[in-house]
């Protein structure tokens, strides 16, 4: 009797085993087809944020770090700086100037990466910027400016409407890229709901 007893047990452990196994399954499979839509939808929103800046989109401070032009510790003397402390507690402009040649772009990209780390641990805070460079005078005009200031506000987070409205009246026109009244537009709220 004990024996058959355990014969039951087992048979019925194996098959709640089974059962636990095809629910495990059915939710991995669930998991896969949410991964697979989240990826589709990063992907149309990464496109669609290329297709509004175009191809001018600046690439300044990806190369400064990428080619290694700034050593470890470049700029720290600013970051330690009174001045720099006190800008980022007072909310106020920093304005950097100096002759050609001095560094400036390496000085802003120590700077950006600064602010960059201290917006990751911090809700509410996002970064934008731009560098001007007399060296591309495609990139001075104010719609690649505020075209450019919506890709970076808008990167990893959902679509604001009024991105997702320029764009399809951007498509409506025939893949004509939106004008500058229109991009300043659709910028306002983005700002609006940083805070």
């Amino acid at each position: 009797m004990i024996h058959n007893q355990k014969s039951d047990l087992l048979l019925a452990l194996h098959a709640l085993q089974i059962d636990a196994t095809s629910v495990t399954i059915d939710g991995m499979n669930d998991l896969n087809q949410i991964i697979t839509q989240l990826s589709q939808e990063v992907a149309q929103s990464n496109n669609m944020l290329r297709f509004l800046i175009g191809s001018v989109r600046s690439t300044h401070h990806s190369i400064i770090n990428k080619h290694e032009r700034r050593e470890p510790g470049t700029g720290n003397w600013f970051l330690e700086s009174q001045e720099f402390r006190t800008w980022g507690t007072s909310g106020s402009l920093l304005w950097i100037n100096g002759n050609v040649g001095c560094g400036k772009p390496v000085l802003c990209s120590a700077i950006i990466e600064n602010v960059r780390e201290h917006c990751a641990t911090q809700s509410g805070y996002m970064l934008a910027y731009f560098y001007f460079s007399f060296a591309d005078i495609q990139k001075h005009t104010a719609l690649v400016r505020f075209s450019s200031l919506i890709h970076q506000l808008c990167q990893n987070r959902v679509i604001p409407a009024s991105i997702l409205q320029l764009y399809d009246q951007c498509i409506k026109n025939q893949n004509t890229r939106p004008i500058l009244g229109a991009v300043k537009a659709a910028l306002k709220p983005v700002v609006e709901e940083i805070d």
